[in-house]
């Protein structure tokens, strides 16, 4: 009876303790945003191991210049209106670091993105707010009345377009659009871009990371678009496109092309100003 105790008595410590570790790495973990669907639990006891699936990030080039019309499209609601946006159902499931959305928010003020943000004042990324960001000019603008802010949904593709878009003092900015593809992909276009401001351009999933960017002063010709293709976790330098991530220190070399462009969780500036242009920064988790 005494043994059989002891052995009770044990099995309930045991499990108080996988219960309290379990518990410890659930909140005390770095990992965000996990879920049961791309996540796996593994049991070494008396410990209990999270483990998240890879987390998908991109890398970008130049492309081919690829413009569609979507003035055809649905016009947004937003007349005259400063830093507002509106919800939207996408045509088909989109995926964005790893998470599917059946929706989107289009914003005044240059952006989409995957939660709620009329976020005027445009810093390098990545930032905590706006999280889940997709951002071909982020910057202090406004829609005309009626709104000149389109979206054309397409069987394989939705295009949303700013058209002949200014900023909240007046000034004439130009037209410029992001295409969504179901693959995954994501294009800029920029038609015409008349006038220059200290916009920021990439992807913001929203990870505290330290990092590099170029956000002011963004120069963009005419007729320009640039494609990003999501990739698995990698470390790697090249030209013409860069991907850089690591759980450690990296050192990166990287010789630009017509881009620069930095990712870490997070962003890829263009910037045609540093054409030809060399760079070597350190990267590291914060």
């Amino acid at each position: 009876m005494i043994r059989k105790s002891r052995i009770l008595l044990i099995a309930i410590i045991l499990f108080l303790f996988n219960t309290i570790v379990f518990s410890k790495l659930i909140f005390n973990s770095e990992l965000k945003d996990i879920s049961f669907d791309n996540a796996e639990i593994k049991r070494d006891s008396p410990n209990i191991q999270l483990a998240s699936a890879p987390l998908n990030n991109y890398t970008m080039r130049d492309h081919s210049y690829t413009w569609i019309d979507a003035t055809s499209g649905i016009r947004c609601n937003m007349d005259g209106t400063d830093d507002g946006y509106q919800l939207f159902g996408l045509p088909f499931p989109f995926i964005f670091y790893n998470f599917t959305y059946e929706y989107i928010y289009i914003c005044t003020n240059g952006f989409a993105s995957f939660e709620p943000s009329g976020s005027f004042s445009n810093q390098p990324l990545p930032r905590s707010n706006p999280e889940l960001m997709i951002a071909p000019f982020w910057e202090d603008l406004m829609a005309d009345n009626p709104c000149n802010i389109f979206v054309r949904n397409m069987s394989n593709r939705v295009v949303i377009e700013w058209n002949n878009y200014r900023t909240l003092g007046g000034t004439l900015i130009g037209t410029f659009q992001i295409i969504l593809f179901q693959n995954g992909k994501i294009l800029f276009n920029y038609q015409n871009i008349i006038a220059m401001t200290s916009a920021t351009c990439g992807l913001n999933y929203g990870y505290d990371l330290k990092y590099y960017t170029v956000f002011d002063d963004l120069r963009i010709d005419a007729e320009y678009s640039v494609l990003f293709t999501p990739t698995s976790l990698s470390s790697s330098s090249g030209s013409g496109a860069a991907t850089i991530i690591s759980s450690e220190l990296v050192k990166s070399s990287i010789s630009a092309g017509i881009m620069i462009g930095i990712t870490i969780i997070g962003l890829v500036v263009v910037n045609r100003r540093l054409r030809k242009t060399r760079l070597t920064r350190e990267y590291e988790f914060s």
